[in-house]
């Protein structure tokens, strides 16, 4: 009852997005460490950076304690289903790759490099996580791999605070941050290759359509997750044609039951017990395509890489990262074709396509 309430306010308000209903565990209540001040752009105005250090910490909300022993063998697996490490030992690891995440803030995280994150605030409550969503994405992405590794660990992130630390997003914030990097992309020298949304919503938000179209067009690679909803209709913005749709997978190389799916799903990814990082320098479990969709972001940044160093540092366009992807995928075993798309990437699959075994 209370989802149906929710989704009827989802209706009633056309501007709103959800973060998706992910389900997170706690593995540790390490006490607060005062953040470190950064620079705080506000939404309207001049956006400008802060860099987040690798070991300040703040507080976080714990929904609920799990003995980490149960999910310890789990820990890896989805570093191993997606063979991450035969592309870090061909040197394709996201280097000189910038990926945007917009979602709630990030925490800083002894998993994060030092200077690996710059911040930015569209929401006036200051860059930092106080809901856990966005840092578990970006754990993801970069963990450089205290305890967890990430599948893009020297990729760069823009952590752009779209949610203020609830539930629900509105379309404006998340608008102006991805109208942000394309500005930002025409003079600068970091440029902005990939952007990762980890939310969506049943209906059509035109503004924010209009937003990813002109990124596409201006060659950023959108990623978002197909949705949790469990049934054949891929939630907006990755039922877009210029985003990559990510539906989940299992350990065991089952769908995600409450993978949403359809003809719009492009890939699949670990979606179930992903271990990743949390608020106060903590580790979480995690359940949803919200933390399948950083998988395949972090995948975009190994193709942009590889066909850098291939391509003398010309960059591939959306399309052609997606067949790099594509061409380097195979379908997972138990879910059906529209649960998948083009199944699971394989890490070293794409980076032997631009650095074959022996050249390293």
């Amino acid at each position: 009852m209370k989802k149906f309430l929710f989704l009827i306010s989802l209706f009633a308000l056309p501007n709103i997005l959800f973060a998706l209903d992910e389900e997170y565990a706690s593995l540790g209540n390490n006490p607060p460490v005062p953040a470190r001040a950064v620079a705080n752009p506000q939404a309207g105005g001049p956006h400008k950076r802060g860099s987040l250090g690798p070991t300040s910490t703040v507080n976080k909300r714990n929904p609920f304690d799990l003995n980490s022993d149960i999910l310890e063998n789990y820990k890896n697996w989805g570093k191993t289903r997606m063979n991450l490490e035969a592309a870090h030992k061909l040197g394709i690891t996201g280097a000189g790759v910038t990926v945007m995440v917009i979602d709630s803030g990030v925490s800083p995280h002894k998993e994060f490099k030092t200077g690996a994150i710059s911040t930015l605030d569209f929401t006036s409550s200051g860059p930092y996580d106080t809901f856990g969503h966005s840092t578990g994405v970006i754990g993801i992405i970069i963990a450089k791999g205290e305890d967890m590794l990430g599948v893009a660990p020297d990729a760069k992130i823009y952590s752009a605070k779209a949610n203020p630390g609830q539930g629900l997003i509105s379309s404006g914030p998340v608008v102006n941050a991805i109208n942000w990097a394309v500005e930002h992309n025409k003079t600068s020298q970091d440029k902005i290759s990939v952007i990762n949304l980890s939310y969506g919503v049943s209906g059509w938000q035109q503004d924010l359509a209009d937003a990813i179209k002109n990124a596409y067009k201006a060659g950023i690679i959108i990623v978002a997750p197909s949705g949790n909803e469990g049934f054949h209709k891929v939630l907006f913005p990755a039922s877009m044609d210029e985003v990559i749709a990510v539906s989940g997978i299992t350990a065991h190389d089952g769908a995600y039951g409450k993978s949403s799916y359809g003809a719009q799903v492009d890939f699949t990814a670990p979606a179930s017990a992903v271990y990743t990082t949390g608020l106060n320098n903590s580790y979480i479990w995690a359940d949803g395509t919200s933390v399948a969709a950083p998988y395949v972001a972090g995948m975009a940044a190994l193709a942009i890489e590889g066909y850098r160093l291939a391509n003398e540092g010309k960059d591939p366009s959306p399309a052609q990262v997606k067949e790099i992807l594509a061409a380097a995928s195979s379908l997972a075993s138990g879910p059906h074709k529209l649960k998948q798309g083009y199944g699971v990437i394989d890490a070293g699959k794409v980076a032997a396509r631009f650095v074959p075994a022996g050249k390293k």
